[in-house]
């Protein structure tokens, strides 16, 4: 859900906030990696967790394909980006 989207609803910036920075306590302290991506492969969320065990910052982690084993990387994407 966007920005345009929320503020359409009546919900504002000093609404989300909040919401956000409780969001991203709880996810800090799960015991395990958490993330989210859009449905073309776009990564909107990180957990603590993973950017520790990659040793990399969130923005590091956009380009999630590069931290795939060789491998599995065209087959992954393939399966990722199939619609």
């Amino acid at each position: 859900m966007t920005n345009a989207d929320l503020a359409g609803r009546g919900i504002t910036d000093a609404r989300i906030r909040p919401n956000e920075l409780d969001l991203r306590l709880i996810l800090d302290t799960i015991p395990g990696f958490v993330w989210t991506m859009t449905a073309t492969g776009e990564v909107e969320l990180v957990n603590r967790q993973m950017l520790d065990y990659f040793g990399a910052r969130s923005e590091e982690l956009k380009n999630w394909s590069s931290f795939l084993h060789e491998d599995d990387r065209a087959r992954v994407i393939v399966e990722w980006t199939r619609t």
